[in-house]
């Protein structure tokens, strides 16, 4: 299943406000900083940068296929309770 599926079956939502950034190629952390996201569909990229989520809600969240590295405080201030990270 694709990762936005595995998603909305953990937590089990129906209709859920997501953000989808999959159409999004720039990876920089400004993209995606202090936006206030919840809930998002990460987009396929090679590497996460320091705080590239920074000060967000993101409770979950599903790294993409083909990540390969995750670099410190990448998710930092954000209320995580879970993360999956592919095989």
């Amino acid at each position: 299943k694709d990762n936005a599926t595995k998603y909305m079956e953990y937590l089990n939502f129906t209709n859920a406000e997501i953000v989808d950034l999959s159409g999004i190629s720039k990876e920089s952390d400004d993209t995606y900083r202090s936006n206030r996201y919840k809930n998002i569909i990460l987009p396929s990229i090679k590497h996460i940068r320091t705080y590239m989520f920074e000060n967000n809600m993101l409770t979950v969240v599903f790294i993409p296929d083909g990540v390969v590295e995750i670099e410190d405080f990448a998710f930092d201030r954000n209320p995580l309770k879970d993360i999956f990270i592919p095989d």
